[in-house]
């Protein structure tokens, strides 16, 4: 059962709690993950929504998991010099 708790994965690559407007410098307020949120807020990966910056209240982000690796397969295959 889903407590509210609501975090953001902000533009800085971290996520934050949902009402923070700080610093993302702020450690105390910065995760680079849902589950070290979880962790170090002693709740349950499944009690934690997570939501776009720009969602309304009631929308999810549906790439929660998503870690915004960047693709580097453009490098591949660049061996010969």
């Amino acid at each position: 059962m889903a407590t509210g708790i609501v975090i953001y994965k902000c533009s800085c690559g971290d996520y934050h709690p949902w009402g923070f407007d700080g610093d993302c410098r702020d450690d105390d307020n910065s995760y680079s993950s849902p589950e070290e949120y979880a962790e170090q807020n002693d709740l349950d990966l499944d009690d934690i929504e997570v939501r776009a910056i720009d969602a309304e209240d009631d929308e999810v982000d549906d790439n929660k998991n998503d870690e915004g690796e960047g693709d580097d397969d453009d490098d591949e295959g660049d061996e010969g010099d």
